[in-house]
């Protein structure tokens, strides 16, 4: 049995499920790069000053992403933070400190719009893995997560800031303690992680890897 994370795969465990692997999901580095951003485009269409701190997350409009903690969060530190939610936000009304755009379709425009903002927020603690987090580390994004779940698994100091908790008040902490740190820095740790351990060639070299350990050990099995 394949996880994609240690998280995933303790439940698992805990589920009865014996001999599970975990192998990473992977994330296209040609579609999701920091060189679709164009910041001041994005703060045009967005309404936003130059020196807005935009923080976003895309997804599923679902409970279990905690929306309205990241939002609540946004709206403690008040300004020049704003939060952009893309597809997340669908028919809700939020503060002036809360964007919302459709769900994107077309995944390069949104690679763009992710690239073009300063950070990304991701607030579920029980995440089995956590897709979008590679997509935002691949475009250059550093990445404020809980310290639990699938999403700690993917980032560290080095890439972005782990929360000690997803509470609006353990989430502002976090985007504080981010934003007073490199930017560029991160920026360039995160695209740098996301090409090394998650690109399509890694993720498939790595399968392949398995697939062929596998039948080394039990030709027999695979066989019958």
């Amino acid at each position: 049995v394949i996880a994609p994370s240690r998280h995933m795969a303790t439940r698992l465990a805990d589920a009865g499920v014996a001999d599970v692997t975990i192998q990473s999901l992977g994330v296209d580095t040609d579609i999701f790069d920091p060189r679709r951003r164009d910041r001041a485009a994005l703060r045009k269409r967005l309404g936003l000053s130059p020196d807005a701190r935009l923080l976003v997350f895309a997804g599923r409009p679902a409970r279990e992403k905690n929306i309205e903690s990241m939002v609540a969060a946004v709206e403690r530190l008040g300004e020049p933070y704003r939060l952009l939610l893309v597809g997340a936000g669908k028919d809700l009304r939020y503060s002036p400190a809360v964007i919302c755009l459709d769900f994107e379709r077309d995944p390069v425009k949104l690679a763009g719009v992710m690239a073009s903002c300063d950070a990304f927020l991701h607030a579920n603690e029980n995440e089995i893995f956590g897709l979008v987090v590679l997509e935002a580390l691949a475009a250059g994004l550093p990445v404020v997560g809980s310290c639990a779940g699938g999403v700690s698994e993917l980032i560290d100091d080095s890439v972005g800031q782990l929360a000690q908790s997803v509470t609006p008040a353990g989430l502002a902490e976090a985007i504080e303690a981010l934003f007073a740190r490199d930017l560029g820095q991160l920026s360039a740790a995160a695209r740098a992680r996301a090409v090394a351990r998650y690109s399509w060639d890694a993720a498939f070299e790595a399968l392949t890897a398995l697939y062929a350990d596998l039948a080394t050990r039990r030709p027999q099995a695979l066989m019958a």
